[in-house]
């Protein structure tokens, strides 16, 4: 398929969700919040610090902005955007009106469906409810609709059931639809969703006294994509006009993993770089060292995904929309 393909015709591109979507959000919030770390009494780390490419969890760019260049669309981070007032929960967020006239990115690392995020910082990052509400909130402010001909990409989940032992699916995928469902309201009507791969299978699942055991997250990823593909069944059905664009990334995983020779890789179970990014300083980072060969890898460090990898998920989902776009063009 070719850049900027016609087909692909959307006039703008949002995106909610976590760290495999994040663009920067998390390293600009967290590097705003350092003058506030005595008021607050807590140590806030800038996060994600070198050798992280440029505030992304990986050593580059993620997914969704290569999909963006398929679709011919220049897409901004939130916090770029955005004004922050010092209000509990933490920093509250202003757009005037900016989220109305362009691609944004509004996915934080860490976030989980609902409206807070994982970990001891949780209650300071953005869920993806929260999210949604910044979108809805600054388009209510400038009696603007949401754009009918914009794609939206909903995808978390991960943070939900990785260090929760009692984790609902069912919770989980219902944060989703109702996200799906708010901006329905509002105006849009494009969604691409993609689903779950095995976290089972991450290098960080494997890591000893976890909270959560590699067959428990195995399972858990099994039942949420189960439920989110029968949700994502009945929002069709029920509301009129919609267009759902199901992202199978846990049958692109699955290949990989089984065929890595055939995507370029020749290490998929251990990290490129053995850390994680929220656990450990620049310094302690940077001794650890990063791996020879970056593309070869899968994952570039406990959770996230390489470049190379994030490449490999944008040319899928462009190749998904692509596809599915044949019936609405």
């Amino acid at each position: 398929m070719s850049k900027n393909d016609p087909s692909l015709d959307f006039s703008k591109l949002y995106v909610f969700g976590d760290s495999l979507s994040d663009q920067g959000n998390v390293f600009n919030l967290t590097s705003s919040a350092q003058p506030f770390e005595s008021l607050f009494n807590l140590d806030i780390p800038v996060v994600p610090s070198s050798p992280y490419f440029e505030g992304r969890f990986s050593d580059g760019p993620v997914w969704v902005e290569n999909l963006a260049t398929d679709l011919g669309l220049t897409i901004t981070p939130s916090t770029e955007l955005s004004t922050f007032s010092l209000q509990e929960p933490f920093f509250t967020s202003s757009f005037n009106g900016a989220t109305t006239t362009q691609s944004v990115n509004f996915a934080y690392g860490g976030a989980q469906t609902g409206a807070d995020g994982a970990g001891d910082l949780g209650n300071f990052i953005p869920g993806v409810l929260a999210q949604v509400q910044f979108f809805i909130d600054d388009h209510q402010e400038a009696e603007q609709l949401a754009d009918s001909e914009a794609l939206y990409i909903i995808w978390a989940g991960p943070n939900d059931y990785q260090t929760v032992p009692d984790a609902d699916p069912e919770i989980v995928v219902d944060n989703l639809e109702t996200a799906i469902e708010s901006l329905f309201e509002l105006g849009g009507r494009n969604f691409l969703v993609p689903n779950l791969p095995d976290l089972g299978q991450t290098p960080i699942a494997q890591t000893p006294n976890r909270p959560v055991l590699p067959d428990q997250l195995t399972n858990l990823s099994q039942q949420h994509n189960l439920l989110l593909e029968e949700t994502l069944d009945e929002l069709s059905d029920d509301l009129t006009g919609i267009n759902i664009i199901p992202l199978e990334v846990d049958e692109l995983f699955d290949n990989i993993v089984a065929n890595p020779d055939e995507f370029g890789f020749t290490n998929i179970s251990e990290p490129c770089l053995n850390a994680n990014p929220i656990d450990l300083t620049e310094e302690e980072i940077m001794n650890l060292g990063v791996c020879a060969q970056t593309d070869e890898y899968l994952f570039w460090d406990q959770l996230h995904i390489t470049a190379s990898a994030q490449e490999i998920l944008g040319e899928f989902a462009s190749e998904a929309l692509n596809i599915q776009n044949e019936f609405f063009v």
